[in-house]
């Protein structure tokens, strides 16, 4: 008879029954996956940072990479150059106002022509009084030719002169060159009269025809003058009367 204490000794207990690795390893795994999640998106979005700004201190050309950006066009792009013309205006006054200076030359140049015009006269008047008196001198005659001679050389020289700068330029020259040779011709009549005058009286044609010449002469002289004067004071030039010229 088996004793009790025999049948009291219980069994050898069961062997725990392994854990499943399935659950653990798969919640690894997802960690694993959202930390490498985290670590593009980072990557992403440092990538994603404007490069125009450049950190304090830094360059442009570290924000993109050390390239210096290109400044050439792609083939088939229209760019527009800008104008690279950087001449600097004359400061010589004979180019920077040439009108002007050309005017003022002008203008001197009449005022000269007309001041010779003025003293080729000076000895007329005197000369046409002593042959109406009878009196006639070398003197006489020769203030005659020479006033004749120089109002033709003024002639020769207001037809070699460029007028055009001077407002009417163009009219003014045409009114003295008719002005000078109505006097030339004036002068050649009273030459000849003279050689002609008989001091009895009598009418002599080359008097008459060198007053009728004279008469043209001085209506040219005023007609001249309206248009002269106002430019003369326009350029601070002297101012004529009929008689003078």
């Amino acid at each position: 008879m088996l004793s009790d204490t025999h049948d009291a000794v219980p069994p050898y207990p069961r062997p725990a029954a392994p854990r499943r690795a399935g659950p653990l390893i798969a919640g690894v795994v997802i960690v694993a996956l959202l930390g490498a999640g985290a670590v593009v998106a980072d990557v992403v979005m440092f990538t994603k940072k404007p490069t125009s700004a450049s950190a304090p201190g830094g360059s442009k050309s570290a924000a993109t990479g050390g390239q210096q950006p290109t400044t050439e066009p792609s083939q088939g792009t229209v760019t527009t150059v800008p104008s690279t013309d950087t001449t600097l205006p004359s400061t010589d006054p004979t180019t920077s106002v040439p009108a002007t200076a050309s005017a003022t030359t002008e203008a001197q140049a009449v005022d000269s022509m007309v001041q010779k015009s003025q003293q080729a006269r000076s000895g007329i008047a005197a000369a046409l009084t002593d042959i109406a008196n009878c009196n006639t001198s070398a003197a006489d005659t020769n203030a005659l030719q020479t006033a004749m001679d120089a109002r033709q050389s003024l002639i020769d020289d207001i037809a070699s002169q460029d007028l055009t700068a001077l407002p009417g330029g163009g009219s003014l020259a045409d009114e003295l060159t008719n002005l000078w040779q109505l006097s030339v011709n004036a002068d050649s009549s009273y030459l000849s009269w003279a050689g002609s005058n008989t001091c009895d009286g009598s009418t002599d044609a080359n008097k008459a025809q060198g007053d009728a010449y004279s008469q043209q002469a001085t209506a040219a002289k005023v007609a001249f003058l309206a248009r002269w004067n106002p430019i003369a004071k326009q350029y601070h030039l002297p101012t004529r009367d009929p008689g003078a010229i």
